[in-house]
């Protein structure tokens, strides 16, 4: 049998990140939200769940450099390296960081581009 990644419950996860958004699941009784998709609730195993897009600003929680910084020369859309970003909405999603790596603890924004989750710090802060 094999997987279908544009069936439910993952379409709108999908969907989403085709069209540049970050969709997250969020439990209509208990308010707990996470991504990637499941069928039930992860807190209370609750059915009933709701698609939201998320504001994209979280925590960077631990990042993994990828190499020695003078290897990526001065390219901003180099990745740098991938991380962890506990998102205010609560779920924790892998990231790859591009430009300058912000220490663990910096908010960060991320970007969805081409289906991948890109974090960096937000220009406005």
């Amino acid at each position: 049998m094999s997987f279908d990644f544009l069936s439910d419950p993952a379409r709108p996860f999908y969907d989403g990140l085709a069209e540049g958004r970050l969709m997250i699941q969020t439990c209509l009784a208990c308010g707990t939200s996470w991504a990637p998709p499941t069928t039930r609730c992860e807190s209370c195993s609750e059915t009933q769940l709701e698609w939201r897009a998320s504001a994209c600003l979280g925590t960077l929680e631990r990042t993994i450099p990828l190499g020695d910084e003078a290897a990526f020369g001065d390219d901003p859309e180099a990745t740098r390296a991938i991380g962890a970003v506990q998102l205010r909405e609560g779920p924790v999603v892998s990231v790859r960081i591009a430009g300058a790596v912000p220490p663990v603890g910096s908010v960060v924004e991320i970007q969805v581009l081409a289906g991948s989750l890109i974090a960096r710090a937000p220009s406005g802060v």
